[in-house]
């Protein structure tokens, strides 16, 4: 009865490796399907990477040849343009108004109020009128006299935005 039983096992384990073995190659081949579909969803992702960051820096040339050509509008413009915070300090100049008072950029540029340019007959209404576009954000036609770097009056209108 012991040997019939050790039969019966044997028989038992023999069947069970065969399902084993077939379930197993079953995982194996659905396995490998499931990586080869991977690496067909990495490579289409990888083609998609590729051809937006080609998009994306064809865009960015076109944006930095745009960002250029407005400096150039900028900086030669035929009246002068001047940037400030809200405190007066010049932020940014063109070279148009750079010309007129004959300063180069890094001497106005953060070094320079507002008030340190305009003449000093002026600088009382200068600093009402800032006042206005400061509580306003605009002003207009503003007739003035600003002091060139050689000491010289220039007349200006000045027209204030907010941006």
């Amino acid at each position: 009865m012991a040997r019939a039983l050790l039969v019966h096992h044997e028989k038992h384990l023999d069947d069970f490796d065969v399902v084993f073995a077939a379930h197993f190659r079953g995982v194996a081949v659905e396995a490998k399907a499931i990586a080869e579909e991977l690496d067909r969803h990495r490579n289409k992702l990888e083609e998609i990477v590729l051809e937006r960051t080609s998009q994306l820096q064809q865009a960015n040339e076109i944006l930095q040849q745009r960002a250029e050509r407005i400096a150039e509008l900028y900086n030669r413009a035929p009246c002068g343009y001047h940037s400030i915070d809200m405190q007066g300090r010049i932020i940014e100049i063109n070279d148009t108004e750079l010309a007129m008072l004959g300063y180069v950029r890094e001497e106005i540029v953060g070094r320079k109020t507002i008030f340190d340019l305009v003449a000093p007959h002026c600088a009382q209404e200068v600093e009402r009128q800032f006042e206005i576009f400061r509580r306003d954000g605009h002003i207009e036609n503003i007739e003035h006299e600003l002091v060139r770097k050689d000491g010289t009056f220039i007349p200006v209108v000045i027209n204030v935005s907010a941006v």
